[in-house]
This record gives C-alpha cells, sequence and structure tokens, in this order.
C-alpha cells in the first residue's frame, strides 16, 4: 500500500510539473489547437521511446530551472524584507486597487520589475532545455498532455525520471 501511494504521489508530481511547464512556457494557443487528442491506450503505442527519453530528459531540466527561479526571485523579494506571502498580498492588493503603504509599494514595484526580468530569463531558459533535449516546444507540450493523458505513459516516464 506503501508503494502504492508513494507511486500516485510520482505521478501527481509529474502531471502537475507538465502542467507548469505548459503554463510556464505560455505555449500558443495555435499550438494546443493543433493538439490531437489521442486515446489513452493507443498513446504508448504512438510515442517512440527515444521521444520519452527527451521529454524526460527536457522534464528533468526544467525541474531544475524551476529551482533556481524560485531561489532567484525569494532572493529578490527576502532582499527587501519580505516574506513571499506578504510580497504576494501586496501583489493582491495592488490588483484590486486597494491603498498601500508607500514605502512597501515602491519596494514591491522595484521588485516586481526584477522578478518579471527572473521570469522571462525563467522562459528562454525553459526552451532551451527543451530544444537541447531534442525536442521542439509543441513536441514536448504534445508528449506531455499524452503523458497526462495515459497512466501507462504516466508510468514509463516516471521510470524514466529515476524517481
Amino acid at each position: 500500500m506503501f508503494k502504492s501511494i508513494l507511486l500516485q504521489r510520482k505521478i501527481a508530481s509529474i502531471i502537475f510539473i507538465v502542467l507548469l511547464q505548459s503554463f510556464a512556457l505560455k505555449y500558443s494557443p495555435k499550438i494546443l489547437a493543433q493538439l490531437p487528442y489521442i486515446s489513452n491506450s493507443s498513446n504508448i503505442n504512438t510515442i517512440e521511446n527515444s521521444q520519452l527519453e527527451k521529454f524526460a530528459k527536457a522534464v528533468k531540466s526544467l525541474q531544475m530551472i524551476d529551482r533556481m527561479t524560485q531561489l532567484e526571485m525569494l532572493k529578490a523579494i527576502k532582499a527587501i524584507e519580505m516574506s513571499p506571502e506578504e510580497f504576494m498580498k501586496i501583489g493582491q492588493q495592488e490588483k484590486n486597487k486597494r491603498n498601500l503603504n508607500m514605502e512597501k509599494q515602491i519596494k514591491f514595484e522595484e521588485t516586481l520589475i526584477t522578478v518579471k526580468k527572473i521570469n522571462q530569463k525563467d522562459r528562454l531558459e525553459k526552451r532551451e532545455a527543451i530544444k537541447n533535449a531534442g525536442l521542439e516546444v509543441s513536441q514536448f507540450n504534445k508528449i506531455g498532455k499524452m503523458v497526462e493523458q495515459d497512466p501507462e505513459l504516466q508510468k514509463v516516464v516516471v521510470k524514466l525520471l529515476g524517481i
């Protein structure tokens, strides 16, 4: 039972990563519209092992980039002596046009510029990591959708990731 729970968590983690990457890379609607829906039973037969290996390699790289990006953002936020929660709260208040402490507002805006630059660098690094793994972004996205829909493919990817 413990192994089953652990495997479910690993699979959920993979799905989360794939979804996160899809969101983070901000794929265009045109690319998403081109992706065919393929039934679960045929997915494992339509993706070559080499493609899955490239996908897993890209996912590993993307995980590392995510960790580094989070650390950079955290460092930028801590440099202005705020917690990530406080930073997000100020961002929400700004979005809702609420009155803010002027000093915190200025710190927030300056740090937001830094965070946006970090995020832009993150997206570029992720695209490059996918290409370095031997895939185009659209191929990565297509495989990610297939993995998301197919438990058998999820198991294969988990194995390839060595999780």
